[in-house]
């Protein structure tokens, strides 16, 4: 009935044009989901989050940021969902600017193919000066209407 999945990822690059200073970003990721055996149609509980970790070289000095984001998605019926997430993370480049974000969703799954978004989302902002732009980076609200469709051929389903 329920599963836990485990995900570790690191990724390194040169971050300027002479190759002398690297990037490094990392996360440890944990994905728990729960689909009820004979019920899989009507009911799922879905987790997900994840921890990064950069570290960021410069010539004048090297900056470790940190970040994450925690969802959980709820299957109420045959169709409809509902969900939300949690976000924080730090400027690669400036350890002292972050932003914060919380969301909402509403989904409509019409069929398997077809599924319509209702998101609201709010980012709170603690950015100034963000890559040279003067001023500050402000925070704001938001709402995502999200129509999805698949068209095709594709295999046959009992449903």
């Amino acid at each position: 009935n329920s599963y836990f999945e485990y995900t570790l990822s690191l990724v390194t690059g040169k971050n300027d044009s002479t190759g002398n200073n690297n990037s490094y970003v990392g996360s440890f990721g944990i994905h728990y989901k729960w689909v009820p055996q004979s019920r899989s149609k009507y009911r799922t509980f879905d987790w997900k989050t994840e921890l990064y970790y950069s570290y960021f070289e410069s010539p004048g000095q090297n900056i470790s940021s940190t970040g994450f984001y925690t969802s959980v998605h709820n299957k109420l019926n045959a169709r409809i969902w509902i969900g939300g997430r949690i976000g924080y993370s730090e400027l690669p480049y400036d350890d002292r600017q972050n932003e914060w974000d919380y969301t909402v969703c509403l989904d409509y799954w019409q069929s398997e193919f077809v599924f319509f978004r209702f998101q609201y989302q709010y980012n709170r902002r603690n950015i100034d000066n963000m890559m040279g732009l003067p001023g500050d980076y402000p925070s704001d609200h938001s709402f995502v209407i999200q129509i999805s469709w698949a068209m095709g051929p594709h295999k046959h389903e009992a449903y």
